[in-house]
């Protein structure tokens, strides 16, 4: 008699089939984006057949918003709970790097086998952040209530700053982020060649050191600095 495969196993084998497929189409989607890349190459690279795409994701613009709101839940967890950990200080340089730092790992990642496993995602966001589209399906609803949480701690640290300073300056930050870890290779020539755009530790640093005095210049000039 045919053994059939217990409920367990077939669980694992989709879970197994979802994430493979989310991988090999983030991937894709992280080189050529969305337009670029068509179901029949993703379904070819992770192995499955359209069927599997339908099952799953419905369509391939399912898949696409899948993939971008595959790694989000973990990261906002990460920086909620770094967050919840700072004690927020009026005027301090120590606490705006810290708020910024905590924000910046999750993305970047941990470990150098985080780091490694996010870059096609880090090239992705910096793909379709300032797609009109995809803001308001993926970023909006993902994104904006964790970036929010920030900015309201900023506020908190500057209370003397307009909080509409705060807003532009974070959505400054925002931009560069995600310019600061795709990877372009873009720094290289601007530099010749003294920086790598491959040195994500450096670009982190250099990211928290710039966007730290951005905000630390927005205070009213005759005001004081806790550090």
């Amino acid at each position: 008699m045919k053994k059939e495969p217990s409920d367990v196993n077939r669980r694992s084998d989709g879970e197994e089939t979802f994430n493979r497929i989310l991988s090999h189409a983030e991937k894709l989607f992280s080189i050529d984006g969305y337009a670029g890349v068509s179901l029949r190459k993703i379904t070819s690279d992770a192995g499955v057949d359209l069927a599997s795409i339908k099952y799953y994701f419905g369509s391939k613009e399912g898949l696409f918003h899948a993939v971008l709101a595959r790694r989000v839940d973990r990261m906002s967890e990460k920086r909620l709970e770094s967050l919840a950990k700072i004690e927020i200080c009026k005027d301090s340089e120590k606490t705006i790097e810290e708020l910024l730092r905590v924000f910046l790992i999750p993305i970047l990642g941990d470990t150098p086998n985080e780091v490694k496993e996010l870059q096609n995602y880090r090239l992705l966001i910096a793909l379709v952040t300032n797609s009109r589209k995809w803001q308001s399906v993926a970023f909006e609803v993902h994104y904006d209530p964790v970036a929010i949480k920030f900015i309201e701690a900023l506020s908190r640290t500057l209370p003397d700053v307009p909080l509409e300073r705060i807003c532009w300056a974070f959505s400054f930050f925002l931009g560069s982020l995600v310019n600061a870890f795709a990877e372009t290779g873009r720094i290289d020539r601007l530099s010749g060649g003294r920086c790598q755009s491959s040195d994500l530790n450096a670009a982190f640093e250099e990211l928290v050191h710039y966007t730290k005095g951005a905000f630390l210049g927005l205070r009213p000039a005759k005001q004081g600095v806790n550090r």
